[in-house]
């Protein structure tokens, strides 16, 4: 899947805390050394990392004013290739010692993940390795590499950019090592590190860099998005926005229209109708376990995605306890079933549970636990939870 890369009208025009940044530090062209974008990666992480390398490498940007126009002008690709633009980002303990894969390999896959998927999360990236480790690191040896590249003349004689996408992924030892190189950079090098999950950073790390935290995109440039990139109907665009929490990776997946999505509203659905009966027929415990056996049965990125539709399905439950304008919201349609009817049983109290929940099934799953327990587990538990008062 391949998107438009208007970067900036989603994470610039419509951020003015960054866009004034940006202004600034262009103006007076006192720019740090190290800066660490925080969100998630729908929010723009990886683009707006891309447009501040690009600022960074242009050596006439200190003497430009930052029009519009400005910000459409970079060549992703361009960028990508640039001699002088360097990126750090985790591969698995498989694909490092598989001698078939060159770190030029992976380096191209990267840059080809990055141009296609600008708004994808680690896990893509982590799918798009195609092995069955557990997780990806970032490691000692590439930062170790990484030192050397610091030492090195830039290749144009100006500065030196230097990426490091999902800097939590630093392993114990390179992280010791990345500190150092942030304490004293080099001239003329600049770090640009990215992170979905700033709690797992050493405040150390932290300290070094100027932080810039990414606001949800406003759900009116989702829309218009998913017009421009999916031909959606403005409708449509308008109720996958608004379930989108800002996060434009989560609205490209919303509005999938294939068999697989409708599955997943069938099987929520089935779940529904299963969980009524249970408080008067102890019965259904069977069908329920049924149920988990079917998903249990799908691969693993299958059973991934379900987690993160169940999610999306009880959001959009609760939310439309506070909404008159029901058909703005629901994205829900199925025979026989009304989001409006099933949304008084999740409630406040409820729904940071039911986060909880489908999140402990997602740690078990990426831990290697039995799908079938799994999924039985949280099948009971949700069931539970929908009755409870």
């Amino acid at each position: 899947m391949s998107y438009s890369h208007s970067i900036m009208e989603i994470n610039c025009q419509d951020q003015p805390i960054l866009h004034q940044y940006l202004h600034n530090v262009i103006k007076n062209n006192r720019i740090p050394h190290a800066q660490l974008l925080i969100g998630d990666s729908g929010k723009g992480t990886l683009p707006i990392s891309l447009f501040l390398a690009a600022l960074l490498l242009d050596n006439n940007t200190a003497k430009k004013k930052i029009e519009k126009e400005y910000f459409f002008s970079y060549n992703t690709k361009k960028l990508l290739d640039h001699p002088d633009f360097h990126v750090i980002f985790p591969i698995t303990s498989t694909t490092t010692k598989n001698k078939k894969i060159s770190n030029k390999t992976l380096l191209n896959n990267w840059k080809l993940f990055a141009h296609k998927q600008p708004y994808a999360s680690l896990n893509k990236w982590y799918d798009n390795l195609d092995t069955n480790d557990k997780e990806a690191k970032i490691g000692v040896e590439q930062i170790s590499n990484l030192h050397k590249v610091t030492q090195l003349k830039s290749f144009y004689g100006g500065r030196k950019v230097i990426l490091i996408w999902h800097v939590e992924t630093l392993n114990t030892t390179a992280v010791n090592k990345i500190l150092k190189l942030l304490e004293e950079p080099p001239s003329q090098t600049f770090f640009i590190l990215v992170t979905a999950n700033e709690k797992q950073l050493l405040p150390t790390l932290k300290s070094r860099c100027q932080l810039l935290e990414l606001k949800p995109i406003p759900t009116t440039l989702i829309g218009k998005k998913l017009q421009n990139d999916f031909n959606v109907d403005a409708l449509n665009a308008s109720k996958i926005a608004n379930l989108s929490e800002g996060n434009y990776e989560k609205a490209i997946y919303l509005q999938k229209s294939t068999a697989q999505y409708k599955e997943f509203e069938s099987w929520m659905v089935d779940w529904v109708r299963m969980a009524y009966k249970a408080k008067s027929n102890k019965g259904v415990i069977q069908p329920l376990l049924s149920w988990a056996t079917q998903i249990a049965n799908c691969n693993r990125l299958v059973q991934k995605d379900f987690l993160s539709y169940i999610l999306i399905f009880f959001r959009e439950a609760f939310l439309t306890n506070y909404t008159k304008n029901t058909d703005i919201l629901s994205s829900i349609n199925f025979e026989q079933f009304r989001m409006s009817d099933f949304a008084p049983f999740v409630s406040p109290n409820s729904i940071f549970e039911i986060q909880d929940l489908v999140q402990q099934a997602s740690i078990q799953l990426a831990q290697n636990g039995s799908a079938k327990l799994v999924f039985s587990d949280l099948a009971i538990r949700l069931t539970r939870l929908l009755h409870k008062k």
